[in-house]
């Protein structure tokens, strides 16, 4: 079951979009000096299936995606694959902030976009050039970093 913290809309998360921020609990990645450290509670938050409908339906007129900053346990992957077929159908985007350091998976091919790597500070967030983050978009079959898009921002 996905927890989540906070929702909020951001013009800044997925380029060219307003998007709805879910702030998805039980982090595992424990990045250092981490810009949400209170995400890594697992037992941390609201239960999102209880709130998730609604609070997308209340943003739909102003928003163009639906981010889900974290994914949960493997445990949560249906539920949350479940979210991102539904945004879709509302014709939304769709971004998953992962976090992980991992090339994408076979059960991320749901989502518009991806961001993977853990924050180190050193390397700086998706607007520095030298970041190890990345963000990616689907094009057809495949994904294209479009990181790049963060620098100029």
């Amino acid at each position: 079951m996905l927890l989540f913290h906070d929702a909020g809309v951001s013009v800044e998360g997925v380029p060219g979009h307003k998007t709805l921020c879910f702030y998805l609990t039980g982090c595992l990645n424990h990045c250092k000096n981490c810009h949400y450290p209170e995400l890594r509670d697992s037992k941390y938050g609201e239960c999102l299936k209880d709130k998730f409908y609604h609070i997308v339906e209340l943003y739909i007129d102003y928003i163009s995606c639906v981010a889900f900053m974290g994914e949960g346990t493997i445990q949560d992957r249906d539920e949350l694959i479940s979210y991102a077929k539904y945004v879709q159908d509302r014709g939304l985007k769709n971004c998953l902030y992962c976090g992980r350091n991992v090339r994408i998976e076979e059960w991320m091919s749901v989502f518009d976009y991806i961001k993977t790597g853990a924050y180190i500070e050193k390397a700086g967030p998706l607007t520095k050039s030298g970041t190890n983050q990345r963000m990616f978009y689907k094009d057809g079959s495949s994904y294209v970093d479009i990181t790049y898009r963060f620098w100029n921002a």
